[in-house]
C-alpha cells in the first residue's frame, strides 16, 4: 500500500467519526485520494478547510459562503489551469458572486475563461443574469455533444435538476462516447461511475472512444481496477511484456491509436433536451421566418445563377455570364434591391455576396434605411435604453449584417450603462466579430475593407454619442499601399465629380439609399490642393526623387478602359483620404518606385498607436 493511500484511509475514518477539521486538514496536506465532494458531510461542507483539502485531490467543490469563495479565488488561480473547468459547480451563489465581484475582476476572468463559455451562458440565463431577449440574440450558434453532456451531468447530478435526466441523452449520442465523455469529465466520482454502471452499462461493457484513460488517475490504483473492469472492454492491444502489468489497467488502447469522433451539435430550442420555456409566440414567429428566409436564399440563388458564371477571376469575383445582358441584369438587380428593401429584417448571408460584383450594394442599401431611421439624431437617451436597443436587435436577427451593427450597439450600451464586464465579455464571444473590450470603450479589429468589422465601424464611428465609444483598428501591422498613377491633371479634373463619386459606378444610381450612405468625407478644395503640390504635404517624400518623379504622366490614360479607370480613381480618393490624415506622420516610412507604381510603406501600428 503506498503512503497516498494510507492516509486516504486515516481521512475517511476521522471524516466518518470525529471529523477534527484540524485533523483532516493535517492528513490531506500529506496527500489523499478524494473519492466524491465533499458536499454530503455536514460538518465540512461549509467550511473553508472543505475548499483547500478538495482542490489539493482534484476534487470538485461547492461553493456556499463568502469565505469559502474568498478561498476559492485564491487557489482556483493558483490552480493546474487544464482541470479548472471540472473543479467547481456553478450554483446561483458562485456565479453571481464571480460577477458581481469588483475587486478581484482580473482573477475572475481568468477563472470564467477556462469555463466553457456555452455552458456559462447556459446558466447566466438559468440564474437571470441575462434576459431572455439577450439570450435569443446571442444565443451560441452551435452546442456541442461535450458542452451539452457538461450542462447534464452539472444539473442532474449536482443541482438536482430531474428534468436532466443522463439516460435521455443515449436518443442522440452514441453510447461510447457518452460513458467516455462523463468519465472524462466527473470520473472522479465514484458516485458518478456507480450511476454508469447500474444505469448505462448494463451488463455490456464499452470501448473508451474519447480518451487517452479509461479512469482518471487521480483515483487509487485499487478504484481504477475497480471502474475500470465493470466499464470497459479489455484492450485489443497489449504492452512489453517487461512493463509493469499494472499500467496497462491504467490506458485505454487510445493512447497508442487514437479515434477521432465526429462531433454533433444541438440548439437550446430543441424541448426535448432542454427545460427552458421559449414563449409560443417565438416559436410560431421562428417557423414563419424559416420560410422567408429559406424564399430569400432562393431568391438570390437564383439571381446569381441567371446572370453569373461560376468561375472566380484573378481579383476573386465571379465574373457575369457570357449571355449577360446589361439591361436584363438591371432590371433584375432593382428587382432584388426593391424586394430588400421592402424586407429590411432579412439578409441571410454572410461574406458570400462579396464575390459578386454588385451584390454587396443590398447590404449597404440595407444599412442605410437602418442607419436613417434608428440612428439619425441620436443622442444619449439611445444608450441609455439598453432594453430598447436588445429589443431591436431581437426583431432583426434575422438580418445577419445589421444584427451584429445592433450588437455592437448594445455592447457600447452596456459599457455606457456599467453593466458587469463579466456579462460583457461572454456576450463580444458570441458576436461573431473581432472585438477588444478596453475600459471605456471597445475596438473593431478589421484586416480588409470586406470585413464587416470595418462597414459597421464606417457607420458607428460617424454617430455621436456611440463614436466616444467605438474605435476601428486595423491589423496589417505593416502595410504596403499599391498604387497605381495616372496622367495627374486628367485625375485631377476627374476629382471634381468626387461631389457624386456614383458617377463612376452607374449601377449604384439606381439606389439612392446607396448613393447617400457614401457621401464623401473630405474636401474638393483639399484634394485639390494635394494633387496641386503633393511633396508639400509629406516632408518625407521630399527625400525621395522618385516620388516626385512619378507625379508626371507616364502612359496614356485612353489606353484603359472606363470600368478600370473609374475603380481606380475611387481607389486612389481613398488612399489620398488616408495619406492627407497621415500627413507629416510617421506612419509613412518609405516611398519607391516601381515601374508605372507607387509603393508606399505604410507602417499601421503607428496609426494604431495614434489613433487607438
Amino acid at each position: 500500500m503506498y503512503p497516498v493511500d494510507i492516509n486516504t484511509k486515516e481521512f475517511y475514518k476521522e471524516l466518518n467519526n470525529g471529523c477534527d477539521i484540524k485533523k483532516l486538514e493535517s492528513i490531506a496536506e500529506k496527500g489523499i485520494f478524494l473519492y466524491e465532494p465533499l458536499i454530503k458531510y455536514d460538518k465540512i461542507k461549509d467550511t473553508e478547510s472543505c475548499i483547500k483539502i478538495s482542490f489539493n485531490a482534484f476534487q470538485i467543490v461547492f461553493v456556499n459562503n463568502i469565505q469559502q469563495y474568498n478561498i476559492f479565488i485564491e487557489l482556483a488561480n493558483n490552480f493546474y489551469q487544464k482541470y479548472l473547468l471540472r473543479t467547481f459547480i456553478p450554483n446561483e451563489y458562485i456565479i453571481k458572486t464571480l460577477i458581481n465581484d469588483t475587486s478581484n475582476i482580473d482573477k475572475v476572468e481568468q477563472i470564467l475563461k477556462q469555463f466553457d463559455p456555452v455552458v456559462l451562458f447556459f446558466y447566466f440565463f438559468e440564474y437571470n443574469i441575462i434576459s431572455y431577449n439577450e439570450f435569443k440574440v446571442f444565443e451560441p450558434s452551435e452546442l456541442d455533444d461535450k458542452s451539452l453532456i457538461l450542462i447534464y451531468c452539472l444539473n442532474y447530478f449536482y443541482l438536482n435538476k430531474n428534468f436532466y435526466e443522463i439516460k435521455k441523452l443515449l436518443n442522440f449520442i452514441d453510447k461510447n462516447i457518452l460513458i467516455g465523455c462523463i468519465i472524462f469529465l466527473f470520473g472522479r466520482d465514484t458516485n458518478i461511475l456507480n450511476y454508469i454502471i447500474d444505469n448505462l452499462i448494463n451488463e455490456k461493457l464499452i470501448l473508451n472512444r474519447y480518451d487517452f484513460y479509461n479512469i482518471p488517475l487521480m483515483s487509487s490504483l485499487e478504484i481504477i481496477k475497480k471502474y475500470n473492469s465493470k466499464i470497459f472492454k479489455p484492450n485489443k492491444l497489449y504492452l512489453n511484456k517487461n512493463i509493469d502489468i499494472k499500467d496497462a489497467e491504467l490506458l485505454n488502447e487510445n493512447s497508442f491509436k487514437r479515434v477521432y469522433n465526429e462531433r454533433k451539435y444541438f440548439q437550446f430550442e430543441n424541448k426535448n433536451l432542454f427545460d427552458i420555456n421559449f414563449l409560443e409566440e417565438e416559436e410560431i414567429k421562428l417557423k414563419n421566418d424559416n420560410k422567408k428566409i429559406k424564399d430569400c436564399q432562393n431568391r438570390v440563388n437564383n439571381f446569381i445563377n441567371k446572370h453569373y458564371s461560376n468561375v472566380l477571376n484573378d481579383y476573386y469575383y465571379y465574373d457575369r455570364n457570357y449571355v449577360y445582358n446589361e439591361d436584363i441584369f438591371k432590371e433584375d438587380l432593382n428587382e432584388l434591391l426593391e424586394y430588400f428593401k421592402n424586407n429590411i429584417e432579412l439578409y441571410p448571408f454572410g461574406k458570400e455576396l462579396f464575390s459578386y460584383y454588385d451584390l454587396h450594394i443590398i447590404m449597404f442599401s440595407q444599412l442605410f434605411i437602418f442607419r436613417k431611421k434608428y440612428l439619425s439624431g441620436i443622442d444619449s437617451s439611445f444608450l441609455e435604453d439598453s432594453d430598447h436597443i436588445i429589443q431591436l436587435a431581437n426583431k432583426y436577427r434575422n438580418n445577419y449584417v445589421i444584427s451584429l451593427l445592433l450588437k455592437v450597439c448594445y455592447i457600447i450600451s452596456l459599457i455606457y450603462n456599467n453593466r458587469s464586464i463579466h456579462v460583457i465579455r461572454l456576450f463580444i464571444r458570441y458576436t461573431n466579430l473581432s472585438i477588444i473590450l478596453k475600459k471605456k470603450h471597445i475596438v473593431l479589429k478589421y484586416s480588409c475593407d470586406t470585413d464587416f468589422e470595418y462597414h459597421i465601424g464606417n457607420i458607428l464611428t460617424k454617430i455621436d454619442p456611440i463614436r466616444n465609444y467605438l474605435k476601428l483598428l486595423d491589423t496589417h501591422g505593416y502595410s504596403i499601399i499599391h498604387v497605381l498613377i495616372l496622367n495627374p491633371s486628367a485625375f485631377s479634373n476627374s476629382l471634381s465629380k468626387e461631389d457624386n463619386p456614383l458617377e463612376f459606378f452607374p449601377i449604384c444610381k439606381q439606389s439612392p439609399e446607396f448613393a447617400e450612405l457614401f457621401q464623401p468625407t473630405f474636401k474638393t478644395e483639399k484634394c485639390q490642393k494635394f494633387l496641386d503640390n503633393p511633396l508639400e504635404f509629406f516632408p518625407i517624400c521630399k527625400q525621395s526623387p522618385e516620388f516626385a518623379d512619378l507625379f508626371q504622366p507616364t502612359f496614356n490614360e485612353n489606353a484603359l478602359g472606363d470600368t478600370c479607370k473609374s475603380k481606380i480613381r475611387w481607389h486612389h480618393m481613398k488612399i489620398y483620404q488616408l495619406l492627407m490624415e497621415e500627413s507629416n506622420s510617421s506612419s509613412i516610412t518609405t516611398v519607391t518606385k516601381l515601374g508605372t507604381s507607387l509603393l508606399i510603406a505604410f507602417d499601421s501600428n503607428a496609426y494604431r498607436r495614434k489613433h487607438v
